[in-house]
Parts: C-alpha cells; structure tokens; sequence
C-alpha cells in the first residue's frame, strides 16, 4: 500500500531505501499516482483490513500506524512511501530488501541485544516477543500487523476513553513522547481517512 509522501511528513524524499516485496504487495493497495482520485484509496483485502477484523480494531489505524513507523520509499514511485514488512530499528535503522536479508540481519543483532523492533508495525522484540513463536515470525507482514492489532486493541481496552492515549501508548509510557506519536499517527489517519474509499 503506498501513499503521497506529502501525507507523511516525517518522510523526506530519498532518505529512506527503496525495497523489493512483490510477494506483499498481492496483499496491500497501490496508489499509482499524486493525482490519485479519493475513491483510489483503500485497505480493503489487505492484511491490516484481516488483522483489523480479527482484534476489532479499525484497518486505516493500523496501516496509519505502520506509515509512521516503518515508512519508505515506494519502489519505483517517486512521491510516495509504503510500510516497510523489512524495517528493524536499534540503535540505528536497518531497511532490508528482502525478507530473507531481514531475518538475516534479525539474527544477527539478536546476539548483542535484546532489543529491536521489527517489521511494518515495528514491534519491540522485548517487550512483545512473546506473542509469536519465534522472533523470525514478525517479518510475515500477516503476523507483524496481527500482533501491532493486539497491541492496540488491549490499550484501547485500557483507555476506553482515551483513543490519544491509547494510540500514544502504542510508542510510549512517557507523555512527551506518546502525545506527539499520538497526534502524529491521528494527522495521517485524518488524512487517509479523506481519500478512503
């Protein structure tokens, strides 16, 4: 699925690498162009519509919330970014070109430290690890989204209320840090949600 980079702000042309996932994007909606017309936009049939379904948990913020962890450069689409399923972060981000370079490079951070957050939803293996079987698991975009739905749907249980706080608490227990990821994620929600179909 890939949107305007002028939708995501956070994404400056170039500064991110481009990535081949032929395999993935059977699953995620392409936007072709800037001039795209409203009714061009959809995540229905995409893994975070079926992860969506599955926790209850509306499919544009899950995908909102992969834009603003895990965006790239869409391959061969200037002026547009995507989620990326091969983003790991530590202490510097790694973007991979293929899944098998990801696990690759999971690997081989996993032995220095416990730390890293994985794929489009970028989930910390620390602290949610123990929702798969192995840590390999959360480069299948399918798992990936279901366990950032997991996630989200429990802190929106936790907040009922509170949807910021709930979609805030998703990156951070600080309040600094989790309002500016809240109003960051709802920004590109509200946008999206004006092109969906």
């Amino acid at each position: 699925m890939q949107i305007p980079s002028s939708a995501h702000s956070r994404t400056p042309a170039g500064r991110r690498l481009a990535f081949t996932f032929a395999a993935v994007l059977s699953a995620l909606f392409i936007i072709s162009s800037p001039e795209a017309r409203a009714s061009d936009f959809t995540v229905r049939g995409s893994v975070f519509e079926q992860a969506g379904r599955e926790y209850n948990v509306d499919p544009l913020l899950l995908f909102s919330i992969a834009v603003v962890e895990s965006a790239v450069d869409a391959p061969g689409k200037k002026g547009f970014i995507t989620p990326s399923p091969w983003t790991l972060r530590t202490s510097k981000p790694i973007y991979s070109e293929s899944r098998e370079d990801a696990e690759k490079a999971l690997r081989r951070e996993l032995t220095h430290r416990r730390s890293i957050d994985v794929g489009m939803m970028q989930i910390n293996t620390l602290w949610h690890g123990h929702r798969v079987k192995n840590l390999t698991d959360l480069l299948d975009p399918l798992t990936n989204v279901r366990v950032g739905a997991q996630i989200i749907s429990e802190l929106i249980s936790k907040y009922p209320k509170d949807a910021a706080k709930a979609i805030g608490s998703y990156h951070s227990s600080e309040p600094y840090r989790s309002v500016w990821y809240a109003r960051h994620v709802l920004r590109v929600y509200s946008n999206l949600k004006e092109q969906e179909l």
